[in-house]
């Protein structure tokens, strides 16, 4: 058997503090631009989604 070729980039997943600070900026993002009535439960289910299916390998259903 030969080796594959690889004809695209390897890319190397970011470290995850830079991660959750994308996170972060694209959350506030989000919250600027719907300006929920309680931004607060807004923020929450952002993160809590984002947890799940990131963090904890889980469905997320919304």
């Amino acid at each position: 058997m030969s080796k594959p070729n690889t004809t695209g980039a390897i890319v190397a997943p970011i470290p995850f503090e830079d991660r959750v600070k994308l996170v972060h900026e694209e959350i506030q993002r989000r919250k600027s631009e719907a300006n929920p009535d309680n931004a607060t439960h807004f923020v929450a289910r952002l993160w809590v989604s984002w947890l799940n299916r990131n963090v904890l390998n889980a469905e997320v259903a919304l």
